[in-house]
């Protein structure tokens, strides 16, 4: 009785160390699962902000549109995650280019835009559309910052310039209207003349 006993012990001790086994190995597919979930949700969540950007291009928001619905069938978490980053970051750079875009556009029909900035803004807005890799299009945002920069200084330059000889026109037209006054010594005529000429 006491031999059968034992067997029953180390039986039910075995059947103990497999349940436990089991438990743990459950224990850590469901910390992966958990860990997946989090990060096809975090891919997910950038997607719908992304989506939701006023500078999202229709393609863009098409494969963004793939890249969600991959989410419920996907192969490999580590391939889709490389994928989607890749996607994600591109994306990204398209809606700040698209965004940088427009105040191209705004500054294009300023009428005080020089000959010489206008042809360089469009160059790089021409450059900028037939990039394809993140890093070129950063790159070239970052020179048509610099060229918005040099326009845009250049084009309230010549608002102030304008703005001076716009007083310095109106002050001539106010001395010429004094020449005409017959209260006003010759003399004066003269400095006004002088000063006008």
């Amino acid at each position: 009785m006491l031999k059968l006993n034992n067997t029953h012990q180390i039986n039910q001790s075995k059947n103990n160390e497999k349940i436990k086994a089991e438990t743990k190995r459950l224990n850590h597919l469901i910390s992966v699962v958990k860990s997946e979930q989090k990060a096809v949700d975090d891919i997910l969540n950038q997607s719908a902000e992304l989506k939701n950007d006023e500078n999202i291009l229709s393609e863009d928001k098409a494969s963004l549109d793939k890249l969600e619905q991959k989410a419920n069938n996907y192969q490999s978490l580590k391939s889709y995650k490389k994928e989607s980053e890749n996607l994600l970051e591109l994306i990204s750079v398209h809606n700040q280019r698209e965004e940088q875009l427009k105040t191209v556009a705004t500054t294009l029909k300023d009428k005080n835009l020089s000959a010489q900035d206008k042809s360089q803004l469009d160059k790089l807005v021409l450059e900028i559309k037939k990039a394809k890799k993140v890093s070129d299009i950063e790159d070239k945002m970052s020179e048509i910052s610099t060229a918005l920069e040099t326009a845009q200084s250049n084009i309230q330059t010549k608002n102030e310039v304008d703005d001076k000889k716009a007083q310095l026109n109106s002050t001539v037209k106010s001395a010429q209207s004094l020449l005409s006054d017959t209260y006003i010594s010759a003399a004066d005529k003269t400095l006004i003349q002088e000063s006008i000429d």
